[in-house]
Order: C-alpha cells, then structure tokens, then sequence
C-alpha cells in the first residue's frame, strides 16, 4: 500500500499493529463469547456470512477507535506490557511519560 501512494491510509493500522497481542486475543474473547461460550449470546447457526462480515467489521472498527486511544496514554497494549515484564524479569513503565 505505501508503494502505491496509500501511506496516510496505512497510518490507521499502527496503532493495532502496535497492540496485535491485545488486540488479537481481545477479537478472540469477544467472538467466543458472542458465538459459543454458555455464558455469550450463543448466536452461532443463527447469522448468514453477511451478517457475521458486519459483526467482524464492528469489532475491528472499534479496535480501530480503542487502540489509538488507549496509545495516547499508555506506550503500548496491556498485554504487550504483561509479556515485556515477563520477559524482561521486572516491571516496565507503561504510562507515557508526561509532556515536559
């Protein structure tokens, strides 16, 4: 996309990109939960593909909208900050630090 002149249009996806740990498990706990888990909406059977399609667009619509925010305050994603302290043996800062 960026070869071809669509860079600004590239520029929405950092921030999931930045949070795809906590984004992809997030997709993950909201599409079991809507569709198979007991305690969800058990919905699954009951949508044509268009349907589903609409159900996937909205949650990444609002990883979209939730992930540049969530990184306007924090430097990166929950989990990503769980697996960095986990791998690093300690704690990590998370919060960004405040605008001198």
């Amino acid at each position: 996309m960026v070869r071809f002149g669509l860079k600004p249009l590239t520029r929405i996806f950092v921030p999931v990109g930045r949070m795809a740990f906590t984004n992809y498990l997030t997709q993950t706990l909201i599409m079991v939960t809507l569709y198979y888990a007991p305690w969800g909406l058990m919905w699954f059977g009951t949508h044509s593909p268009v349907e589903m399609w609409q159900v996937v667009g909205a949650v990444w619509i609002a990883q979209l909208i939730w992930s540049p925010l969530w990184l306007s305050v924090f430097r990166m994603g929950p989990l990503e900050w769980v697996w960095r302290c986990l791998t690093y043996g300690r704690m990590v800062p998370i919060r960004k630090e405040a605008a001198a």
